[in-house]
């Protein structure tokens, strides 16, 4: 076993903030079935067949109190033109919520952020004990992607892929 008194936790945020990720913010209904969401970059495809997703969220966040079994949530990945959303929504609940735009799902009660990258609908079907974090994966009810620059989240900072020498795609 390795000996983890060799880091801090601040070496280890380091090293995992030099992996740049992408950023989401879930949205779900709180307890007083408000409409409400949080800001994640630990979200992951999990599985195809079955198609199933992942985020963690620390156990001492707030949105654990409505991320439930059974909770149906949309999950809204986010454009670069989104970074003031993804901040307002990495804080403890607040009403931001009151004043963005959203958009309503045929297949789940949970609307959509207007903008954003791409939405997945899901239902929370297995939330596991993983150290301080809960680890939710999701059923994929319904996707849908738009076009446009990726907000990620990179060393502490968000920030946008455009790039004037981009790469083709292989």
């Amino acid at each position: 076993m390795l000996d983890s008194s060799t880091f801090t936790n601040k070496d280890l945020r380091d090293v995992f903030g030099a992996f740049p990720t992408g950023v989401c913010i879930i949205t779900g209904f709180d307890l007083d079935n408000e409409l409400t969401g949080v800001t994640v970059n630990s979200f992951s495809s999990l599985s195809l067949e079955p198609a199933l997703c992942a985020f963690s969220i620390g156990k001492d966040k707030y949105s654990t109190s409505w991320l439930q079994l059974d909770a149906e949530l949309t999950i809204n990945i986010l454009s670069s033109e989104q970074v003031q959303l993804a901040w307002d929504c990495a804080k403890y609940k607040n009403d931001t919520f009151k004043s963005i735009d959203t958009f309503a799902s045929e297949r789940v009660t949970v609307p959509s952020i207007k903008g954003s990258l791409g939405f997945i609908e899901s239902q929370i079907s297995q939330i596991v004990d993983a150290g301080d974090h809960w680890l939710y994966i999701c059923k994929i009810i319904a996707v849908n992607r738009n076009t446009g620059d990726p907000l990620v989240f990179f060393s502490g900072k968000m920030k946008s892929l455009k790039d004037k020498n981009e790469t083709t795609a292989v």
